[in-house]
């Protein structure tokens, strides 16, 4: 007689885990399903943001290169000019860069 009641006890609570499961489970579908909407909103907010900022980036963007071409313009200038002034300086400076380089890459180990 104990079996019996031991079976219908085990019965009675496996059937109540399995409800518990099936809640369980049922309340993480939910959740799942609020998680998905919610990233797709933020999702969706984010690409507006980004959208409506994209002419301001390629505006900045543009701006940057054109400064960046100025100043390497004003750079390249600058050494043509000095180097046309003393032309003697920058071949003695050359040189001594040559021989540098050839002595410390022609020693041998």
């Amino acid at each position: 007689m104990e079996k019996s009641k031991l079976r219908v006890g085990n019965q009675d609570e496996v059937k109540s885990i399995q409800s518990a499961l099936q809640i369980l489970n049922d309340a993480a579908k939910e959740s799942s399903n609020e998680i998905k909407l919610m990233m797709d909103r933020d999702y969706n907010k984010l690409k507006g943001v980004l959208t409506d900022l994209k002419p301001e980036v390629k505006h900045a963007f543009k701006e940057f290169g054109e400064a960046s071409q100025e100043q390497l313009k004003q750079a390249h200038e600058t050494v043509k000019e000095s180097v046309h002034e003393h032309p003697w300086i920058y071949i003695g400076g050359a040189t001594v860069i040559s021989g540098l380089l050839g002595y410390i890459l022609g020693r041998k180990s």
